[in-house]
């Protein structure tokens, strides 16, 4: 029992010792809290912006890339919408999985996670994926986390949401 306590406690313990900053993306549509020590690279103009940080401290199959943009064209979350989402990822030898829609922190989204390998096929990855729209805003976020490994580990998954939920829209 106390190691099945450990390992659920043990994300969040490792967690509770990590600062935190805010960011804003380069166009000034969104913010989020990112790890003080990771690596960020900001780009964009006035259509679409990309902030993309990870931990370069970690070994590349270890690591974690998060990929947060926003586009200027506001994409609508139907069944069409999200069915021509799933038919791109297929066409391109990957398998979406867990695919829904759903609101989540003030957000409407059409959550997905993909598996499959990269563009030169050595390296299986886990990417967990989310369109996000916000009532009277303009545009969509694109929200993407990528792992080389088969899935998200528990600890991974604890970082992802503590970083989604600081994320807003301006």
């Amino acid at each position: 029992m106390r190691k099945i306590l450990l390992a659920i406690m043990f994300p969040f313990l490792m967690l509770s010792c990590v600062d935190f900053e805010t960011q804003t993306d380069v166009s000034k549509k969104l913010s989020i809290d990112v790890p003080k020590d990771w690596v960020i690279d900001k780009k964009g103009n006035e259509f679409i912006s990309i902030t993309t940080f990870s931990d370069t401290t970690a070994n590349f199959k270890d690591r974690l890339v998060f990929d947060i943009s926003w586009e200027s064209d506001k994409m609508e979350l139907t069944a069409e919408n999200t069915k021509s989402i799933d038919s791109l990822i297929v066409s391109k030898g990957w398998l979406p999985k867990n695919q829904n829609l759903r609101n989540m922190n003030g957000f409407e989204g059409y959550y997905y996670d993909i598996i499959g390998y990269d563009s030169i096929g050595k390296f299986k990855f886990a990417t967990n994926n989310r369109y996000l729209n916000k009532k009277g805003k303009e545009g969509t976020i694109f929200f993407l986390v990528t792992r080389y490994k088969e899935k998200l580990s528990a600890k991974d998954s604890v970082l992802v949401e503590r970083i989604f939920k600081t994320l807003e829209r301006k």
